[in-house]
């Protein structure tokens, strides 16, 4: 950590920044950190699933660069709904810098297919597994994300459904609309992003914004 900090100093004293070596001194800030932080899953009373999401966040934050425009926006507490655009598999992450309490609702058969991705979703990232297709005769595909609502949860939903094209919106599936039907007087606030896609920035400085989000005025559906 102490070399990482001497290295950036010099580069800046004796002008010799690049892209590069900036990308290569924040990706050091990371592993130093999580070097330092992950040992504490040993810790007797710590939860290591929550160490490891957190260390997982700040390192989102510090790789990224998340901006936020008119962050007093983002709902405080639940119940709510936050809708989000879908274009990266960082986006999940992303938004969960914001709103450490989001559970998102995310595709059965994609994430629950192996054990290792299982784990992951459900124990760290703390996703709300839907099943997705015709559901059979009488079944309620969102009753656990009802039951999550009714408690106080705060769940992210990504209308579109799947990953679109970065910077484009897809239509959007029907599962969002009969949601916020069901619950009218839950808030729903969108929160549309631009720059979270699979590259890292192409930046001279990697602390530059590489995904900005702009929070939306939540409205109800009443009908």
């Amino acid at each position: 950590m102490a070399l990482n900090a001497i290295d950036g100093m010099l580069a800046r004293e004796h002008a010799m920044q690049t892209p590069l070596g900036a990308m290569l001194n924040e990706l050091g800030d990371v592993v130093s950190d999580a070097a330092l932080y992950l040992p504490l899953c040993w810790v007797p009373g710590l939860s290591p699933v929550l160490v490891v999401a957190v260390v997982l966040v700040a390192g989102l934050i510090i790789g990224l660069g998340v901006n936020v425009r008119h962050r007093q926006r983002l709902p405080r507490k639940g119940p709510a709904i936050v809708v989000a655009n879908h274009n990266s598999r960082l986006d999940t992450l992303v938004l969960m810098t914001l709103l450490p309490r989001l559970r998102p609702v995310a595709a059965m058969d994609y994430f629950l297919h192996n054990r290792l991705l299982a784990w992951f979703a459900l124990n760290i990232i703390g996703i709300l597994p839907v099943q997705r297709g015709q559901p059979a005769k009488g079944e309620d595909p969102f009753a656990e994300v009802h039951r999550v609502l009714e408690a106080g949860g705060i769940l992210l939903f990504f209308p579109e459904g799947t990953r679109g094209q970065p910077e484009r919106l897809a239509g959007f599936k029907k599962g969002i609309t009969r949601l916020a039907q069901h619950h009218p007087h839950i808030p729903v606030t969108p929160v549309p992003r631009n720059g979270a896609t699979e590259q890292p920035p192409a930046t001279p400085g990697i602390r530059e914004s590489a995904c900005l989000c702009s929070v939306v005025p939540s409205a109800r559906l009443n009908n």
